[in-house]
């Protein structure tokens, strides 16, 4: 997408090796590099101006506000475990905003493929056979699938 910087921050490097290939112009192991939040900050000239969480990970939704620059939006994609967790004070004085935005039934998908059109965005998908579903399912139970998966009968 033209004039979008892509930022990549995950705890799995298989993950982040993905989005680089993807086009991301900078990737972060939020696990491992303890400085990851001074190093996007210099990166960005002070932070991204929006946050898309897509994990379900509260730690992903804890540390993302410390990513954002003055005014930006975190977006809430992903589902988190507890309530999201936020400062009053932060959104009062417009630090930043929170948005979110679900396709999680079939009548909101139209504007999720239209917009995925329009952007030329192409999903990276490995298809797999019916009998390795199960396999399928323990990859992504246990953060080994990096792509999209899909069964083919």
């Amino acid at each position: 997408m033209a004039g979008l910087r892509v930022i990549g921050i995950d705890i799995n490097d298989n993950t982040l090796e993905v989005c680089k290939q993807q086009g991301a112009e900078a990737v972060f192991n939020s696990r491992s590099d303890k400085n990851y939040i001074e190093d996007l900050q210099k990166l960005t000239g002070g932070g991204c101006h929006a946050v898309a969480v897509f994990s379900n990970a509260d730690a992903a939704y804890a540390s993302a506000p410390s990513t954002i620059r003055l005014g930006g939006t975190l977006m809430v994609i992903g589902l988190p475990h507890k309530p999201l967790q936020t400062s009053s004070m932060d959104l009062t004085l417009g630090r930043y905003r929170i948005k979110s935005e679900s396709t999680s039934i079939p009548q909101r998908m139209g504007k999720a493929v239209e917009f995925t059109a329009k952007h030329g965005i192409q999903p990276e998908v490995e298809f797999r056979k019916l009998q390795d579903a199960n396999e399928m399912l323990s990859d992504m139970r246990s953060g080994k699938a990096t792509k999209r998966l899909a069964v083919v009968f």
